[in-house]
């Protein structure tokens, strides 16, 4: 129950950064929804405001809707399209960084509660230490998708230890010890940073609909000058839609088979 507590709210900071890099780039929000809402929604405020906020019954991430353009011919200031590029990749990108924060910040809240209980080392000792955890969780996370889950993965243990810092963090190393006393608050900003970091790598991934792949479709513009035509980017989003789709039956298929297994 914690876990889809801490899904929920990890993916509502995700929707709210793509809403608020919107509105501060002036990009009209048509609808802001958290899960998705094939059919019907569990709960909606309807049309009374400019962007109707709602949330949908399938637990499988969320958007946020912009204004389409009624023609082709007359593109609005407020639609995503008529805005400058770096104003499209700040919107696509935002959701990811605001993820990418919150695990750091958890990270460091962790390091600094737990791995240096009495503020003996410098700040700049502990963002290093809690910026090594990205960089080992991140080469982790894609290194599962080719082999499905790694047996080598760090966890955080059910006794309270700590995980094994990297060799040249020694002095911040001989701070580790057991706060027992504290372990459910530990555990919670361990699965608080990795569910972040895993929502900002699967996002980056360069697969429609994901924003990878929006930023994909920028990025093309960039270099060539021209837009990919609007029937190219549905059956490229349709393909990649397939490919997620493929990847998650595989990783859900696995879980069982691990679970029979072990």
């Amino acid at each position: 129950m914690v876990v889809l507590v801490i899904v929920f709210i990890s993916i509502l900071l995700h929707e709210l950064g793509h809403y608020l890099a919107a509105i501060c780039c002036g990009i009209s929000v048509r609808k802001f929804c958290i899960f998705f809402d094939p059919g019907f929604r569990m709960l909606s405020t309807g049309n009374r405001f400019k962007t109707e906020f709602c949330i949908g019954w399938l637990p499988f991430g969320g958007y946020v809707a912009l204004k389409k353009p009624d023609s082709d011919a007359l593109i609005p200031k407020d639609c995503i399209l008529s805005r400058p590029l770096w104003q499209r990749l700040l919107f696509y990108s935002a959701g990811m960084l605001v993820n990418l924060i919150f695990a750091f910040v958890c990270f460091y809240s962790y390091t600094d509660k737990y791995l240096d209980p009495d503020d003996k080392y410098p700040i700049i000792t502990k963002m290093g230490y809690s910026k090594d955890y990205l960089k080992k969780k991140s080469r982790q996370y894609y290194i599962s998708l080719v082999h499905s889950f790694s047996d080598k993965e760090e966890k955080v243990k059910e006794n309270g230890h700590n995980p094994k810092p990297d060799s040249h963090k020694r002095g911040l190393v001989s701070a580790i010890r057991d706060n027992s006393e504290n372990l459910s608050f530990r555990h919670l900003l361990w699965e608080t940073s990795l569910i972040n970091l895993s929502l900002f790598l699967f996002n980056i991934l360069p697969i429609p609909p994901l924003d990878g792949g929006f930023m994909c479709f920028n990025l093309y513009h960039l270099v060539t000058r021209r837009e990919i035509g609007d029937n190219a980017q549905l059956a490229i989003t349709g393909i990649g839609a397939l490919i997620l789709l493929g990847l998650s039956a595989y990783y859900f298929v696995l879980t069982i088979y691990q679970l029979i297994v072990t």
